[in-house]
């Protein structure tokens, strides 16, 4: 007796529709649960069959990719995207193949279409004689007008259909080639497929992903993965998500999925329901927003604990609809210790009034754009130390007017970054490398008499311990 052998054929690329189906050229979370689905598929069969069972993938991306757009460079990028999948995940049941282990030329798709006499066959004939092949046929163009939109503008419908169906005719050809040649080398497999079949043999319709029992099966890279707070996952196409309610997250470096934006806590928004305050989540932070039909609320009346605990989870904290004419400088002493402006400088005090001077020299006064700066450059670990000290937990910024619309030479925007997401959209590598580099901190503004002051590009929050890139303390 003999493990199983199941011969999958399909992962050839990410469809070339980026921004409309698609997160990139590259396996994400949806090609992510497509192999863990396979690896648990065939880890099910070994309990009622211990002598084993092993699935691999033929990739088809040499196949068909120059018909739909998908680049040869991508196609490798996509295939060694897989196998960095598999090994990092553990799996032990998925191995891989290709054309290019059966051919010898420079053109393995006409030496398999020569090969299997596939330019002989009469393939509109099967179309409307074999139903399996033509439910091929009918998907296949429907892919085509949706995949391949761009070379379909300006066209009329009839001229798009004729084209989607010349394209899909094409694939038919190869297909039945690539199937003959699957046929021959793996004639001791079980035969699975991701189009429909009446599964009475000798194909098998199987699903990749994750869908409800009317669903229609989606493939992996056709797809992008929105994953709810209850843990419910779904495969759409990219244009479908609502950003509004789903946050874009990173692995690897490279955008991998979206997962629901969790609510506020009951917790947090009870300490604000007495301010008649609602907590709105967006993409980036929260909202603080004041209710119509109440008197505006007072900064001096924000719980300390609730506002601390909003600006470490969220890191960004917005109030909006409160009262202007508090005393901000007495308010913002309730939250804790007020770090000072050092005397003599711009700002001496607790309070520095961001606004355009003329003849200053001082690019935060001045309607130039900044680049990353670091606002903690005062404060030192001693007096006569060159270490750079504990950046503050707050910065408060009070917005006295609203900035002046885009095109208006007073416009301008200032930039607030979350670095801990930053840095997990990172490769680990580049993390790691980053943790090795110190920044050096020249300025004559704090009385440092010119001496060089340092601090670790990646640090951790004194609080949380999460790492995060030290460019704007209290970040």
């Amino acid at each position: 007796m003999e493990p199983i052998m199941i011969v999958l054929p399909g992962f050839p690329a990410k469809t070339p529709n980026h921004g409309g189906k698609v997160l990139g050229p590259l396996p994400d979370r949806a090609e992510e649960l497509a192999l863990a689905r396979l690896e648990r598929f065939c880890m099910s069969i070994e309990e009622v069959y211990p002598i084993g069972c092993h699935v691999t993938i033929f990739s088809d991306g040499r196949v068909f990719g120059d018909l739909v757009g998908a680049s040869l460079e991508n196609i490798r990028a996509y295939k060694n995207g897989l196998k960095e999948l598999v090994k990092e995940a553990g799996h032990t049941h998925i191995q891989s193949d290709g054309l290019e282990n059966y051919t010898k030329t420079d053109d393995p798709v006409r030496e398999v279409l020569d090969r299997f006499h596939i330019d002989q066959m009469d393939m509109d004939a099967r179309i409307a004689n074999e139903p399996d092949v033509g439910n091929n046929f009918r998907s296949f163009s429907q892919f085509m007008e949706r995949d391949m939109a761009h070379r379909w503008e300006g066209k009329s419908e009839a001229e798009m259909r004729k084209g989607c169906d010349e394209v899909a005719r094409n694939m038919m050809l190869r297909n039945v080639g690539f199937s003959s040649l699957v046929a021959k080398e793996y004639g001791h497999a079980v035969r699975v497929s991701i189009h429909c079949y009446n599964n009475a043999g000798s194909k098998f319709g199987i699903h990749l992903l994750p869908a409800r029992r009317m669903d229609s099966p989606r493939t992996p890279w056709h797809s992008v993965i929105r994953e709810d707070v209850d843990g419910a996952v779904h495969a759409m196409d990219l244009k479908d998500v609502d950003t509004d309610k789903y946050d874009l997250v990173y692995k690897h470096g490279r955008k991998w999925g979206y997962i629901e934006r969790p609510p506020c806590t009951p917790e947090e928004t009870a300490h604000w329901a007495p301010l008649h305050v609602e907590l709105i989540r967006t993409q980036m932070f929260i909202i603080a927003q004041a209710m119509e039909g109440f008197p505006a609320p007072s900064i001096m009346d924000v719980p300390r604990e609730a506002i601390r605990s909003l600006v470490l989870r969220y890191g960004v904290v917005t109030l909006r609809g409160f009262k202007q004419d508090d005393d901000f400088e007495t308010a913002t002493e309730r939250w804790g210790d007020v770090l000072q402006w050092p005397k003599g400088t711009f700002a001496a005090g607790n309070i520095f009034d961001v606004k355009t001077e003329t003849g200053t020299t001082l690019i935060g006064q001045t309607l130039e754009a900044m680049s990353f700066h670091y606002d903690g450059m005062l404060k030192k670990k001693t007096p006569e130390s060159t270490e750079l000290g504990d950046a503050p937990v707050f910065m408060f910024f009070h917005c006295v007017e609203a900035n002046p619309p885009e095109g208006d030479p007073k416009s301008g925007n200032t930039i607030i970054t979350d670095t801990r997401r930053l840095l997990s959209a990172l490769p680990l590598a580049t993390v790691e490398r980053l943790k090795t580099i110190s920044l050096e901190y020249r300025t004559s503004m704090f009385r440092h008499h010119g001496r060089v002051h340092t601090s670790p590009v990646v640090d951790t929050h004194p609080i949380t311990d999460a790492p995060d890139v030290r460019f704007v303390g209290g970040i």
